[in-house]
């Protein structure tokens, strides 16, 4: 009898998930006051609608009642699924009696950039 011997097929790979980013919840304080100016810390829990872990970019900026942009960063997060992932960041000396509006934009690389969720929030330091 002659035996042949077949090589195992390789797996298949699993499809790439092309998810969603969200926010799944952000709030905001102001804090170490000074006669004139103050903090605001931005928090959030970013949730990707996979399983796999995904890195993202989040847009943070804060512009002042004449459309300025007081502050303005990119900051990197990456992703977990649902897992729980609360990221904050702060802002200082923004002035008393100043509104402010404080945005929050979720960027996915995937096939090219794209804008996935955002947040935004009228606020004022009295």
């Amino acid at each position: 009898m002659l035996k042949v011997k077949y090589d195992e097929p390789e797996p298949e790979p699993e499809p790439e998930c092309n998810g969603t980013a969200l926010f799944y919840e952000v709030g905001y304080t102001w804090s170490n006051y000074t006669n004139d100016t103050a903090n605001i810390t931005v928090s959030w829990d970013a949730d990707w609608s996979c399983d796999e872990s995904q890195p993202v970019e989040v847009d943070f900026y804060v512009i002042n009642s004449t459309q300025d942009m007081v502050v303005g960063q990119v900051l990197t997060q990456t992703l977990e699924g649902d897992t729980r992932n609360t990221v904050s960041h702060s802002a200082g000396d923004l002035l008393k009696n100043e509104t402010y509006t404080v945005y929050l934009a979720i960027w996915v690389d995937k096939d090219g950039w794209r804008l996935d969720a955002e947040w935004q929030v009228e606020t004022r330091f009295e």
